[in-house]
């Protein structure tokens, strides 16, 4: 049976693999093969950029009956792709068929993946976590193992930094809890953590994804029940601008659902002089440049990308030793 073939960019690093154009898939049955055989700029936001796009690929193809790839050519750039999470997270999603590795990556304590270069950087790279909110009975109680995945990642770097982690925190709950409410999908969360020792500076990033509609379709069909003339044609200016709005929600009497989480993840990348963009409805959102809720300051802060990026949340930001 002839295969599904994914040729995967060299970097998937930064928010490039947003960028990526994933093949249609379709077919009953066909078996999908990923060629990672040029890789070598890996970073584990990056590749979660790739692992929920691919995912979501999966879910809107038809009939996929497992995943596979190279198995003569085992670079370095490979082995760090198996231990940031990438496979086991996949095999949730597609039977995985590939002898070399036997499923043995499944076993696996998830470790960060640590590498140095010649400038004196050391690039932590955290394994891809994935909130599997079927796991509990009501979706929320997920933020409550999030919230400590990120405290034992940070644990080390609290007391030699000026780090806000409780803001950051603030935004990572929100953006995963705006998924558990607005979507019946799966968040994927990627970390990667550059350390100085010349500047003695951390240079954090991250992604946040998931597999649901986004912020543009989620408001417009939230719009049923109204004069739909009025609202049809509402672009992404206009939808942002409503889900910015302190008290906005497309959850309307919901007692947990206070319309809040938008401007707090806005408000607190401001407070963090983070540089967080959120890729949704073929667009790319400056979210830290906003500097009013209106419709000319969202205008001149959304970039048009003319391709399907998803959904995510791209971050940035530095914290220098005490």
């Amino acid at each position: 049976m002839k295969s599904i073939n994914i040729k995967v960019w060299p970097e998937i690093c930064g928010y490039f693999p947003l960028l990526f154009v994933v093949p249609k898939i379709s077919g009953k049955g066909n078996p999908l093969y990923l060629d990672f055989k040029n890789t070598k700029d890996i970073s584990s936001s990056g590749l979660n950029c790739f692992l929920f796009k691919l995912i979501k690929e999966i879910n809107e193809g038809v009939s996929v009956n497992y995943w596979f790839t190279h198995d003569d050519i085992i670079s370095d750039g490979f082995k760090r792709i198996l231990k940031l999470n990438f496979f086991s997270v996949l095999d949730k999603y597609l039977e995985g068929r590939n002898d070399l590795w036997g499923g043995a990556y499944l076993k696996r304590k998830q470790e960060a993946v640590v590498t140095f270069d010649d400038m004196g950087l050391e690039v932590k790279s955290f394994p891809i976590y994935m909130v599997d909110f079927e796991r509990y009975d009501c979706r929320r109680d997920a933020l409550i193992d999030v919230r400590e995945w990120l405290r034992l990642i940070f644990a080390d770097y609290l007391d030699d930094y000026c780090f806000s982690f409780t803001q950051f925190q603030v935004i990572i709950n929100e953006i995963v809890k705006n998924t558990a409410d607005h979507t019946c999908a799966n968040a994927f969360i990627g970390i990667d953590v550059v350390r100085s020792a010349i500047t003695q500076c951390l240079d954090i990033t991250f992604s946040v994804g998931d597999l649901g509609e986004g912020i543009n379709n989620n408001v417009r069909m939230g719009l049923h029940g109204k004069d739909l003339s009025r609202y049809r044609n509402w672009d992404i200016t206009q939808t942002y601008k409503a889900a910015l709005s302190d008290g906005y929600t497309t959850k309307n009497g919901s007692k947990l659902n206070k319309g809040l989480g938008m401007s707090l993840i806005m408000q607190s990348a401001k407070n963090m002089r983070m540089s967080l963009s959120v890729f949704d409805a073929k667009s790319r959102g400056l979210l830290d440049k906003i500097e009013s809720i209106t419709h000319r300051e969202i205008r001149k802060n959304f970039y048009n990308i003319d391709r399907y990026v998803g959904f995510a949340y791209y971050g940035q930001f530095k914290v220098y030793k005490k």
